[in-house]
């Protein structure tokens, strides 16, 4: 299972040429798909904790050897990055941004080739960017320099830009309203031919409410709301209510310890996307938790989860537990396509539980709606057909 911005990505550029795409990434960043693009240059990876590694990549990094040191980028590109760029002779840059060394180089680039620049925002992660919620990275004044330098590149970033693309329509909003620059809206969507009817699970199978949560684990936004969920299930069944869940994640395994709790809340392996429909509807219930606290909501509000077109299109009903004002969560709340549980605790969690148990016909309303607007809003061919238009009208003006 690819990370959010992976699977965005292919979506995007699957109809793409592969030979007309390159992809310039890090370990710590998103890297290429290589079923759309085959064409890579990995960036220097992030040092190791030895400090003779540390002097060693510093020295280099001080004398432009090296595009990045720990998510700061070297005013020196090196010559190597740039031969590798000029072969491939890209008439586009198409970036996400994200820390400085990445949003930095991708000015260089554009600059220095004088090609358009197509900028598309996944978070609103720099108004906090390194930091991002995360209190042990803020060493002291350090992160408030960085911000500012990513700020500024960031700004530089939105004003040389041919075209701007937000990750939903409450991005655009605030984004237009705060920087003066207005956004298209793409996000992820579903590829119907992969998406057949709902497929029933006989009722006589069914030993227990089934729960999933399918999907990457991270500190800064899920980790304590999936932890808090995990225990109102393991509540629930020390209760007697038949109740588990199971946990699906390409990278979980560092979080199985703290999340584990078997055999009520059990870790099971993730599917090939062939699969992913089949195993989204042999399920009661699909959650998708962001945590609660003020960092992971500066950073989140304005998201879109990949997952969700694809939980809404498998005709299992879907749980939001998020605060209110996310965009999603006021998404499917104005869409009356969901269960939203936008207040924090354990109790909170179980009561809700217990009532979308004890409630067949909402349940099955909330998925015949769910899959009905997906069907409508989230047709990847149509999003696909727009995005190339984007594209294709840069590249006509350039």
């Amino acid at each position: 299972m690819a990370s959010g911005g992976g699977v965005l990505m292919s979506n995007l550029f699957a109809s793409w040429p592969h030979d007309k795409l390159a992809s310039i990434y890090s370990m710590q960043h998103l890297s290429a798909d290589p079923a759309s693009c085959t064409t890579e240059y990995r960036l220097y990876p992030r040092i190791s904790a030895h400090p003779s590694e540390w002097l060693r990549r510093g020295v280099d990094y001080l004398a432009g050897k090296n595009e990045s040191l720990d998510g700061i980028s070297s005013l020196k590109v090196p010559a190597r990055l740039w031969k590798w760029i000029e072969e491939f002779n890209p008439q586009v840059v198409y970036s996400h941004l994200g820390p400085l060394y990445l949003t930095r180089l991708t000015n260089l680039i554009a600059k220095r080739l004088k090609i358009p620049l197509i900028v598309h925002v996944m978070d609103d992660y720099i108004e906090a960017w390194p930091v991002n919620g995360l209190a042990h990275r803020n060493i002291f004044f350090v992160s408030k320099i960085l911000n500012s330098l990513n700020k500024r590149k960031f700004l530089q970033s939105l004003a040389s830009a041919s075209a701007r693309l937000a990750i939903s329509q409450q991005m655009a909003d605030v984004y237009y309203n705060r920087y003066g620059f207005s956004f298209d809206v793409i996000h992820n969507g579903i590829t119907l031919e992969e998406w057949p009817q709902k497929i029933d699970i006989p009722e006589q199978t069914r030993k227990s409410f089934r729960i999933l949560y399918s999907g990457s684990i991270s500190q800064s936004n899920s980790l304590e709301s999936l932890r808090q969920i995990r225990d109102a299930v393991v509540s629930l069944s020390r209760r007697g209510v038949s109740i588990n869940m199971e946990i699906s994640s390409p990278l979980g395994d560092g979080f199985r310890d703290i999340l584990e709790a078997p055999p009520v809340v059990t870790f099971a392996p993730t599917v090939p996307r062939s699969l992913l429909p089949q195993r989204l509807a042999d399920f009661d219930l699909l959650i998708i938790p962001y945590n609660f606290d003020p960092g992971a909501i500066r950073l989140f509000q304005l998201s879109w989860p990949t997952k969700l077109p694809e939980y809404m299109m498998s005709g299992t009903p879907i749980l939001l537990y998020a605060p209110a004002g996310m965009a999603f969560v006021e998404y499917a709340r104005q869409q009356n396509c969901a269960f939203v549980l936008d207040k924090k605790g354990q109790h909170e969690v179980e009561a809700a539980l217990q009532h979308i148990i004890e409630n067949d016909e909402l349940r099955l309303r909330f998925a015949d709606t769910s899959r009905m607007v997906a069907l409508r809003d989230e047709d990847n061919q149509k999003i696909r057909q727009r995005f190339e238009r984007i594209i294709q009208g840069v590249v006509a003006v350039s």
